[in-house]
């Protein structure tokens, strides 16, 4: 476990500990009321909490926008904060919270009452909140918990915008913590750059939460695994939170009083956060589950259920240049037997066969996912549907999906229409026509395809002058995989990877290309990406492996030499790809 992800630990366990009583609470965690330097995060975002109680503001030509009011008798901290700043505190003009907590909440019937401000909650806290917080699944029996009842002005619902003076936040349904516990996303322009701008409500399973048979909330796993499913679907740049252990807010603060302004940009500190919390939460529900078992279960010797591992096998990692040793691009993902392909170059075919002899198991297709629509990365499809091989050794059940950038129904369409004839002999003369069903499936960023292996969300990247070009972010069930497709430097990647477990990144010799004609230059330097381009990508994303693929070399450039161009810049691990390597 590395050091930030113990400090994770230790922080979030202070946060997720039992709640007796707020008072109790503040006392034994200091933190929670002692004040903090208000300071302005980037453009119009400020923070307005204590040491470790967040409050955020938001400030508009037409009033503000407050989240969290935090303690009851503590908004005297907040309403300083404001009014440090420059601000009124009259001019808080809605109200928001993080969730249904008397840590977060406590304090908004004071806050409506000094400034007249529309208290918006999402619905399953508002009830809570409405209540002073008797309804609480967990703490409604507990009169030291209680909260002066407010009323809600607007009850929200997950995807609804609360827009003032022209800003734009957007209220995402994480529940588990809470019934409505709410993630907080927005843009925040500075210094002519847009931010994507996360403030997470709570992920944590706090002590004496019940994760099984909770007659309270019997939809409590399912609302967790929610949660987790969105917060890794989320863009970021800024990560912030409802408590400032959370992200660090201390160190991060300080970082910034030296002069780091990017001291609050943290993606990979964000997906360290999302995934050291699902772990904890994994690890609380599978001690439930078990203490729950009749004691003949727990005392079973049967060996676990096995772990489903993903394979990352390179089908192809070559370029639009035929090259006897390259197929065209194609990535699979296998996981359980069944294979996930990313791409489908000439030969992709050949090498799913070449992979099978070798020993691997494929059972299936369930789908196709394409990048983008150029012809080294789609020629393979034809022979993928139509070729007798992978059609007869793969057959499934049902249609089988081609996802793609807009046109890739259409591509589909033409294909199967260019093959309807051979079909036709076939089946009249008894010879091997194709079994499968093929459509294609024009799809738009976000997530793509889901089953119970992996979740597939796609993203835009630039290619050229194409209108839509794919990279794929893949949650495996042991690991995060990012595909780049084919692109141009972009910040998508490192927002999508953020620490992922494997970056497959397309990439071209710095050097080498500094020896092409000048007028094939520019096409090259819009479509794709340099080795000293990747490594500044590499050195933000931080994964545990960058894997090289769709490499070109330029004028008598090798692969030892991207290698080495990148390694001169990025200290990561970092490796060429080879048809038929598995990762």
């Amino acid at each position: 476990m590395s050091k930030r992800t113990r400090s994770i630990s230790i922080l979030a366990a202070v946060c997720v500990a039992s709640i007796p009583s707020t008072q109790a609470n503040a006392q034994r965690n200091p933190d929670w009321t002692e004040p903090f330097p208000p300071f302005r995060i980037v453009g119009n975002l400020y923070y307005v909490g204590t040491k470790d109680l967040a409050s955020y503001l938001i400030t508009t030509p037409e009033g503000h926008i407050l989240i969290n009011s935090n303690l009851k008798d503590y908004v005297p901290l907040i309403q300083s904060s404001v009014e440090k700043l420059g601000f009124k505190f009259a001019d808080v003009k809605v109200l928001l919270i993080s969730h249904a907590h008397p840590d977060h909440d406590g304090g908004s019937a004071e806050i409506k009452r000094l400034t007249g401000a529309k208290y918006m909650v999402m619905d399953g806290d508002a009830s809570v909140v409405e209540s002073g917080g008797k309804s609480d699944f967990q703490y409604g029996a507990d009169s030291t918990l209680r909260y002066p009842v407010t009323k809600v002005d607007r009850v929200l619902h997950d995807g609804d915008r609360v827009t003032l003076g022209g800003t734009t936040l957007v209220a995402h349904l994480t529940p588990g913590h809470t019934k409505g516990c709410t993630t907080w996303t927005m843009q925040v322009n500075d210094s002519a750059r847009a931010y994507n701008v996360v403030i997470v409500g709570s992920p944590n399973v706090n002590q004496g939460y019940r994760l099984v048979d909770n007659a309270a909330y019997p939809e409590i796993v399912a609302d967790y695994e929610r949660t987790f499913r969105a917060l890794k679907s989320l863009p970021v740049d800024l990560f912030l939170g409802a408590h400032g252990s959370y992200f660090d807010l201390g160190k991060k603060y300080s970082r910034m009083l030296s002069g780091d302004r990017t001291a609050f940009n943290d993606p990979v500190g964000y997906a360290n956060y999302v995934r050291e919390r699902e772990h904890a939460f994994r690890q609380e529900l599978q001690t439930q589950t078990s203490n729950s078992l009749p004691l003949a279960a727990q005392t079973s010797t049967a060996p676990p259920p096995a772990t489903r591992h993903s394979q990352i096998i390179l089908f192809g990692t070559g370029t639009p240049i035929i090259d006897a040793t390259h197929s065209g691009p194609s990535i699979g993902i296998l996981i359980a037997g069944s294979l996930y392909i990313f791409d489908a170059g000439p030969g992709v075919e050949r090498r799913m066969l070449e992979a099978v002899a070798k020993g691997t198991r494929i059972d299936t297709i369930p789908a196709v996912f394409i990048t983008h629509l150029h012809s080294d990365h789609t020629l393979g499809l034809p022979a993928l549907v139509y070729y007798h091989g992978p059609n007869a050794t793969f057959r499934r059940g049902g249609p089988l999906t081609i996802y793609g950038p807009p046109g890739i129904a259409e591509m589909m369409d033409h294909i199967n229409a260019a093959w309807a004839p051979d079909r036709a002999v076939r089946s009249r003369t008894g010879g091997a026509a194709p079994s499968w069903q093929v459509r294609g499936a024009d799809v738009s960023p976000g997530i793509v395809y889901r089953d119970s292996n992996i979740v597939v969300k796609a993203f835009e990247v630039p290619h050229t002058v194409w209108p839509h070009a794919y990279g794929y972010r893949v949650e495996a069930p042991d690991r995060t995989i990012v595909i780049s497709g084919d692109t141009r430097p972009t910040d998508a990647i490192a927002r999508e990877c953020a620490g992922c477990d494997v970056l497959l990144h397309e990439v071209y010799s710095a050097e080498g290309f500094k020896k092409i004609p000048a007028r094939v230059q520019p096409y090259h330097s819009s479509a794709h990406t340099s080795t000293y381009e990747l490594a500044e990508i590499a050195t933000k994303a931080q994964p545990k492996l960058l894997v090289l693929y769709h490499e070109l070399y330029f004028s008598g450039a090798t692969e030892e030499d991207l290698l080495r161009e990148i390694r001169s810049r990025y200290a990561g691990r970092v490796v060429a790809g080879h048809d038929l390597d598995v990762y």
